[in-house]
């Protein structure tokens, strides 16, 4: 069991299935030949949480020298040395770095992994209106987690004449702080909208004049002979507009 070096890791050549060189001077150290050709520096370890065998990735061979794996392996060593759990560490550092991000940025992974498939081309240029003009001015520059529930009563109170803007605002952030959550880049129940109250929206009721009645009919009409509707939704709409049904029935 020779000493890792580049020479070692490049004379050993992918065979039927994957194999370990182990490394002589650091015990777990080692590199994973594939099949493919692909080398990988892993170290494995007891860990003392669970008392079972863990491999960690360090890295690729070839985007990573033997010796900056070395380097990570003893650090990773030291750890297991010292009675923790690299993996846990390493776990705990990812959620931390998630949770420092920026909200601009984190705007972006929440367009792209929920905004792009959740809505329509209406809906999202709608939202991407509101994230323009009113969201990101206010909050882009602030990291995810310090976002506070004052921030947000104090967001819709500066939208105190747009009072509908300012809720569909809210609703928008609502979503993004639940998504936080859910994909760890902050902890659970910590969303800041929570417990904040909308803005009262007044019901508007109007009437069709006798002219949207006419035309409301003649689209009915149409969308009969063409039959491009259902026959049921044209047929509940004429019963409901002929008979006045109210929303109980």
């Amino acid at each position: 069991m020779p000493k890792l070096t580049k020479n070692v890791i490049d004379q050993h050549d992918p065979a039927n299935k994957d194999y370990f060189v182990w490394d002589s001077e650091i015990k777990g150290f080692g590199c994973r030949i594939w099949p493919s050709g692909k080398k990988t520096y892993m170290f494995f370890y007891r860990s003392p949480e669970i008392q079972k065998k863990i491999g960690l990735k360090i890295g690729v061979h070839g985007n990573i020298t033997v010796d900056e794996a070395r380097i990570e392996a003893k650090k990773l060593s030291s750890t297991v040395a010292s009675g923790h759990d690299p993996r846990e560490q390493k776990q705990e550092k990812i959620i931390e770095q998630k949770q420092s991000i920026q909200f601009g940025d984190f705007f972006e992974i929440f367009k792209d992994k929920y905004i792009n498939t959740a809505y329509k081309n209406r809906t999202k240029l709608v939202i991407d209106s509101y994230k323009k003009v009113h969201i990101l001015p206010r909050f882009g520059q602030k990291k995810l987690d310090e976002i506070t529930s004052k921030d947000i009563k104090e967001f819709l109170e500066s939208l105190s004449h747009i009072t509908t803007t300012a809720n569909r605002c809210f609703e928008i952030l609502r979503i993004i702080f639940n998504k936080a959550e859910e994909w760890e880049y902050l902890p659970p129940r910590s969303n800041p909208c929570t417990g904040v109250k909308k803005y009262k929206e007044n019901r508007k009721q109007r009437f069709l004049s006798r002219s949207e009645l006419l035309k409301l009919e003649e689209s009915l009409n149409q969308q009969e002979r063409e039959q491009k509707g259902s026959y049921y939704t044209v047929n509940a709409i004429r019963l409901s507009l002929y008979i006045g049904c109210r929303k109980s029935n």
